[in-house]
């Protein structure tokens, strides 16, 4: 049986925005300029305006996230759009150390995994709020605060199948 709850994808974006938000603000990092939505797009070096459902801008890291709300497990194609992405945004951003994630609610493929890797993108599993936020302050804030705390409430709704 499966348990994840089906959303539609802009709710999703939504639901990693605000989750961003609560861990940007219990980590202290309310200097970073946090952006999301349709009209976030960050311009590469190939002059390419990519769009990124959730940014974080600071002084020397930008942060790069996709939500994917799939039914299927999180594919080759996913994971190298969004490695090509992180590829032209470093370009233009040279003086920033670029971060890509791919957060979703289904596990990645073995396929995509060494895709992934080869391209020092993180795959984010969001089984619950907590766990991410946990797994998120690791793999990303470490060394920024000795303990990482947040607080963030997010209503999930269930959209009934059609």
């Amino acid at each position: 049986m499966n348990n994840t709850p089906r959303i539609k994808g802009s709710d999703y974006e939504h639901l990693v925005n605000k989750l961003i938000a609560g861990l940007r603000e219990g980590a202290n990092l309310t200097n970073f300029e946090q952006r999301y939505g349709a009209t976030n797009r960050i311009k590469g070096a190939s002059g390419y305006k990519h769009q990124i459902d959730v940014s974080l801008l600071g002084h020397s890291d930008l942060f790069l996230f996709e939500a994917k709300c799939l039914k299927r497990v999180l594919g080759v194609q996913e994971v190298l759009i969004m490695g090509a992405r992180l590829t032209d945004i470093s370009a233009a951003f040279p003086n920033h150390r670029v971060h890509a994630s791919v957060i979703s609610m289904k596990h990645v493929s073995r396929n995509a995994q060494p895709i992934a890797d080869h391209f020092n993108v993180k795959i984010d599993w969001i089984s619950d709020v907590k766990n991410y936020g946990i797994t998120f302050a690791n793999q990303h804030l470490v060394g920024w605060e000795e303990t990482v705390g947040f607080k963030c409430t997010i209503e999930c709704k269930e959209i009934p199948p059609q």
